[in-house]
């Protein structure tokens, strides 16, 4: 839908004018946006009718990502008509909301090779992300692993001494084990 209208070169930089005629691209918004309002109906009726909490979580999650990608596409519409970028959409905080209680319905246990330390720092950041934690597997939903490695690097250095270090988080369903 856009169409270079100017290009130069100036040194070493490059300057591009690109046009685009408005009621085409209103048009383009206007479709992307019914199209996720769909595919957001079919992802919370997923989620209503779920039986599985995990099943639940992952439908809002994609609800979400929709509804946003939709606030940004408004914008954007409102912009090329002219208008200003405030449109606020009153989905997007109930999906939010929707998906905190999700994912507080999804205990976590985390468990692994690392360190308790790293592991605790693991479990405050899914609890940061509105996930529950829990101290044992029997009431977990979710299984998160974390695996630490660290190897010694630069050896030949002798003023300092240099780690290099991985930290692999697994979060796994622990009924389908996946």
């Amino acid at each position: 839908n856009a169409r270079v209208l100017e290009q130069a070169k100036i040194g070493s930089k490059y300057y591009v004018l690109v046009g685009m005629e408005r009621r085409e691209t209103r048009r383009i918004y206007a479709q992307r946006i019914e199209r996720n309002q769909k595919k957001i109906a079919d992802y919370r009726t997923i989620a209503e009718n779920a039986g599985k909490p995990v099943t639940r979580l992952a439908a809002l999650r994609k609800a979400l990502v929709l509804a946003k990608a939709n606030e940004q596409l408004r914008n954007q519409r409102a912009i090329v008509a002219g208008g200003s970028a405030s449109v606020v959409s009153s989905l997007r905080p109930k999906l939010a909301k929707a998906v905190r209680e999700a994912q507080a319905d999804c205990p976590v246990v985390v468990q692994g090779d690392a360190p308790s330390s790293i592991r605790t720092q693991v479990g405050a950041a899914l609890e940061a992300q509105g996930f529950r934690t829990v101290d044992r597997s029997g009431p977990a939903i979710l299984n998160a692993t974390v695996r630490y490695e660290e190897h010694p690097t630069l050896s030949s250095r002798t003023d300092a001494h240099f780690l290099r270090w991985t930290l692999a988080i697994e979060l796994t369903d622990i009924a389908r084990g996946q």
